[in-house]
């Protein structure tokens, strides 16, 4: 007898517990019976992508985002970052919020006060587009968060500087007549910066990312090489999303 399966895609009393097969067919129809109808179907449709990545396994799931799904992988990376929000995510929020994927994952990456600021004030609502997410976030970034790409940046040039500069008394010289930026570089603030380096270097240097477990199902060395740079890749991911929420000016003062 064919086995069938309940509301949650288990096997009900009495039945065999699914094949792999079943599962994925399972996430497949519900996944794209819920593809892009309104904000709370996007975000269960995320929140079905992360059930069935940790059900399924890496390469079960891979092969059905790739050959299965109405969308790639990006898409599914972004759907994921969407159900994982907590304000967007937090059904309360869903009669704000715009009915457009790309729409919530760019809002994602606005910081988590913002977005409360948004809800409370109205400019978070179903007409928000992506453009004015745009604009919210480059308002956001000049008033102070700081992205990772522009701490990246920072670092680099510093260290380009120091490699140019071994001896800082010239550049200390010339400083006074370049210092012209809005705001100026503060003398007191500079003087912060190398204990500051010193702390950075240590903790990176001392940080160790936890070891993470390579799914039963990933077997060949050629699939456990990319299984490996996918959770490196998402791992990054999650550090960049950290750092987008963290407002420089608080420590600055």
């Amino acid at each position: 007898m064919r086995k069938q399966l309940n509301g949650n895609g288990h096997a009900g009393n009495g039945h065999a517990a699914p094949s792999s097969e079943d599962r994925t067919s399972f996430y497949v129809e519900q996944i794209n019976a819920r593809w892009q109808s309104c904000v709370t179907s996007i975000i269960d449709v995320g929140r079905l992508l992360l059930r069935a990545k940790d059900e399924l396994g890496y390469g079960t799931f891979h092969n059905m985002v790739e050959h299965r799904m109405p969308f790639g992988k990006r898409t599914a990376q972004m759907l994921m970052c969407i159900a994982e929000h907590p304000i967007i995510a937090n059904q309360a929020n869903h009669g704000s919020l715009p009915p457009s994927w790309r729409t919530l994952y760019e809002l994602t990456t606005l910081p988590t006060e913002t977005l409360q600021t948004m809800l409370a004030d109205g400019r978070l609502n179903p007409h928000l587009e992506r453009k004015d997410v745009a604009h919210i976030r480059k308002t956001v970034t000049l008033n102070g968060v700081f992205l990772w790409p522009n701490l990246n940046i920072a670092l680099n040039t510093v260290l380009t500087v120091m490699q140019l500069w071994p001896e800082p008394k010239a550049l200390a010289e010339a400083l006074p007549f370049l210092n012209n930026t809005d705001p100026p570089v503060a003398l007191d603030q500079l003087a912060k910066l190398a204990p500051w380096i010193t702390q950075l270097h240590a903790q990176w240097a001392n940080y160790k990312p936890p070891p993470v477990p390579v799914p039963p199902d990933v077997t060949s060395e050629r699939d456990v090489r990319n299984w490996l740079g996918k959770q490196r890749t998402e791992q990054a991911r999650r550090a960049h999303a950290a750092i987008k929420l963290t407002s420089v000016r608080p420590a600055l003062n």
